[in-house]
């Protein structure tokens, strides 16, 4: 009898399904029920398979969005065709194995963890030899805890086991599907290190001061701008894991690294917290109030993403106070606190982009949808949204031109009267933004639309332009 006549058995976490469904479904657990958090080391004392129980019978499972591996799913589905038996085994509590079973229709019998059974590595393949017997049956998986199951196997079907486990593979293997991405390179791009041009933002009192040569204050610039930006990345991390759900609904959001399970969720447990911490301990040894700051920054935008992006204007608000944190910390940090004219005019301007974002997500609202999901907007608010952000541009605009002619800005440039060129530079630019928003340019983020446009460099070399000429810096 060949292998391909015998039943198949997969495995569901990291095989069928690319996640971890018990962090994944933690996670949710503690996202609506905070305290639940606390009840986690008693339900470990108790055991692997109490603790799966408890986090299953508190999780709301949906399937249907669930990061599956299609391309093994295809190949499932040829064999049942065929009229192979399929079933599903795995260490998955059995309120989350049977939902799943159910929504794919591919297995005829499911196998799976009780809440006084732990069904993974040896309790898994007694249980496999008990019910089909020594050798006949072919199994799926991916992980260590899978080779004692496969050494009682007829054959082995791989699906993006890691190079040590493939070599200790004794036996056939059936099929195997490999990796196609680098997880470095997602960790990464899970990090967003181009939103760290966001945190250039804390240089701003010091080029605001005319300081930019001070190489003391320059340093204590750039530490705080990489404190800013481990901490930012770990608040995204954070921020990917308690929005799977949203993004998996998404149509763009849906391919992030853990959305799309090409990341494994337990990376982003473990470095999102140690990089938020990194961040904030780098910031304290600077300065302590800078550290307050970050920490400040942290619980406001942990907050928005919990809850506060959910209430209509305040979400900007809050965006706008979060760029504007930036600006405040590096003030801080280099001895120059930031003006009043600086917050005024970084208020207003941050307001604007803020409502332009939340204008470019109305905008793009599913046809069948009327509300962004998790947020306080809907079909037909495009309207409003464009008004109060362009106002507040304008806003800025004329705090700009009131800060030129004021006795601060006499007493620190060498020449004023150049600093003027920013007023029509800083207008014509949120105005650009506003219509490449309006003819469907901008996908999501306007910094990060920016930073790739070549109109927006262009500003950026006037602007240091008319900067130069500002405090006496001739070519």
């Amino acid at each position: 009898m060949t292998t391909e006549a015998l039943p198949l058995v997969v495995d569901l976490d990291g095989t069928l399904v690319r996640s971890d469904t018990l962090v994944e479904n933690w996670l949710r657990v503690i996202r609506y029920q905070p305290w639940t958090v606390f009840y986690t080391p008693l339900w470990i004392l108790r055991g692997r398979a109490w603790l799966k129980n408890e986090v299953a019978r508190r999780a709301e499972l949906r399937p249907e969005h669930l990061p599956y591996h299609e391309e093994l799913v295809a190949w499932l589905r040829e064999q049942r065709e065929a009229g192979r038996e399929i079933h599903l085994a795995t260490a998955a509590n059995t309120r989350i194995a049977e939902p799943i079973a159910a929504h794919l229709g591919l297995f005829d019998r499911v196998f799976a963890s009780t809440p006084d059974r732990n069904l993974k590595g040896a309790v898994k393949a007694e249980v496999l030899c008990s019910e089909f017997g020594r050798g006949r049956f072919v199994y799926a998986g991916n992980d260590r805890s899978d080779l004692v199951v496969w050494s009682e196997s007829a054959a082995a079907v791989l699906v993006e086991a890691p190079p040590g486990v493939t070599r200790r593979v004794k036996g056939p293997v059936e099929a195997r599907f490999s990796r196609e991405s680098n997880r470095f390179r997602d960790m990464l791009r899970a990090m967003r290190l181009y939103q760290w041009v966001k945190n250039l933002l804390v240089f701003l009192p010091l080029v605001t001061s005319n300081g930019l040569l001070r190489a003391s204050s320059l340093a204590d610039a750039l530490i705080t701008f990489m404190a800013f930006s481990l901490l930012a990345s770990g608040v995204y991390l954070v921020n990917d894991l308690f929005d799977l759900g949203a993004d998996r609904q998404h149509p763009r959001k849906r391919n992030r690294p853990f959305a799309s399970g090409r990341l494994p969720v337990v990376w982003g447990v473990i470095a999102g917290p140690l990089l938020m911490v990194v961040g904030i301990g780098t910031a304290m040894r600077l300065d302590p109030l800078v550290g307050a700051v970050l920490v400040g920054y942290a619980v406001m935008t942990l907050a928005y993403s919990a809850y506060l992006k959910t209430q209509p204007l305040v979400d900007v608000f809050t965006l706008a106070m979060l760029y504007t944190l930036r600006i405040v910390a590096g003030g801080i940090a280099v001895g120059e606190p930031a003006s009043i004219w600086l917050l005024s005019f970084s208020s207003f301007f941050f307001l604007s982009l803020g409502f332009l974002k939340r204008y470019v997500e109305v905008a793009q609202l599913d046809p069948e949808g009327d509300r962004i999901h998790r947020r306080g907007y809907g079909r037909g608010e495009e309207d409003p949204l464009l008004v109060m952000g362009v106002a507040s541009s304008f806003a800025a605009s004329i705090v700009l031109a009131l800060y030129v002619d004021s006795a601060i800005a006499e007493s620190i440039y060498h020449n004023p009267d150049a600093v003027w060129g920013f007023v029509p530079l800083s207008l014509f630019w949120q105005m650009r933004m506003w219509l490449a928003a309006e003819r469907g340019f901008v996908d999501d983020d306007p910094i990060t639309y920016a930073a790739f446009d070549w109109v927006s460099a262009l500003v950026i070399l006037a602007g240091a332009g008319f900067y130069m000429a500002a405090v006496g810096i001739t070519p």
